[in-house]
Order: structure tokens, then sequence, then C-alpha cells
């Protein structure tokens, strides 16, 4: 009696191992298939002498890029969250003008625009994340060509969410002159 419930457990558990085997083959592939993309698309061909240095110093830098990450990743959302909540100023003051019958259309304008800088951000930061891991995995001592793609990669998202960074912020600094300034002297009128 107790002989056919063990069989089965053994059978599940056998099947879950199976299943996580081809999981863990899939993602392997996935991840040699990105690496191998970024490699072709950063045209990275090592010589001897670059692919010695990549392996001489490529698990520091794997360490780095771990910790850098993670700061980043703090640091967006920290930005994120403050923009949030800059955002969600802006929503309640254009439906305070809404219910007065006013229109706010400008500070919809600037919502949505704050909004997609945000998305951009995010996803910028998210992909970093993704080059990130996948260059921590990989075992970058065998194959330096990817993980100097990888690092390619992360240095070019980098200066994406720098970037991206620094629009959010001169549209939040210009908004009072591009969005509220204008509103007011509608409304004044």
């Amino acid at each position: 009696m107790i002989k056919i419930p063990v069989l089965i457990f053994a059978s599940i558990l056998s099947i879950f191992i199976t299943f996580q085997g081809v999981v863990l083959a899939e993602e392997e592939k996935n991840l040699e298939q990105r690496l191998n993309g970024l490699v072709t698309e950063h045209s990275i061909i090592l010589t001897d002498q670059d692919r010695a240095n990549v392996v001489a110093n490529c698990v520091k830098l794997q360490a780095q890029m771990t910790a850098n990450q993670l700061s980043t990743a703090f640091q967006v959302r920290q930005r994120v969250d403050i923009y949030s909540n800059l955002q969600n100023e802006i929503k309640a003051l254009e439906l305070r003008m809404i219910r007065q019958g006013v229109d706010a259309s400008e500070l919809d304008l600037l919502i949505g625009k704050i909004q997609e800088k945000q998305d951009q951000i995010i996803i910028t930061a998210d992909q970093m994340g993704e080059v990130v891991d996948d260059t921590r995995i990989i075992d970058c001592q065998q194959r330096p060509e990817q993980f100097k793609a990888g690092l390619a990669e992360y240095k070019e998202l980098q200066n994406d969410l720098l970037i991206q960074s620094r629009q959010l912020r001169i549209l939040i600094l210009t908004a009072p002159e591009t969005t509220f300034n204008p509103l007011k002297k509608r409304l004044s009128l």
C-alpha cells in the first residue's frame, strides 16, 4: 500500500528533475544566443593579446559590474519613485482643474511625457540588469569574446540610461517655463 504513493512521488520527482534540466538547457541556449548576438552586433574580434587581457581581468570586472548594477538599480528605483510622486502631484492638480471646468491639457501632456521618459529609463535599466546577469553567469575565461560583447553592451546601455535620465531631469526643470507659465497666462485671461 505504501509502495504506490512512493512510486507516484518518485515518478513526479523524476518528471520535475527532467523538466528542470530542460529549462536549464533552454536558458543556457538563450544565454548563448543573446551573447553571440552581442558579439556580432559589437563586432568583437579579439587578438591573442586582447584575449589574454580579458581572461586576466574578467573575473574582477564581473564583480565590479555586479556591484555597479546594484547601485544603478537602487538609484533608478529612487529616481522613478521621486518622479512618480511628482507625477502624482501634477495629476492631482489636473483633476482639481478638470473638476472646476478648466482645460488641463497642458498638464496631461506633461504627465504623458514624464511617464514616457520613466518607461524608457525602466526598460533600459532592465536591459542592463539582463546584460549584467548574462556576463556574470558565463565563464568569462572560456568565452572572452562573449564577455567583451556583454561589457560593450553594458557600457552602451549605461550611456543610454544617463542620457535618458538627463532628458527627464531637463523635462522636469523646464516644466515651469514650458507648461505652467503658459497655463498660468491662459488662466489669467
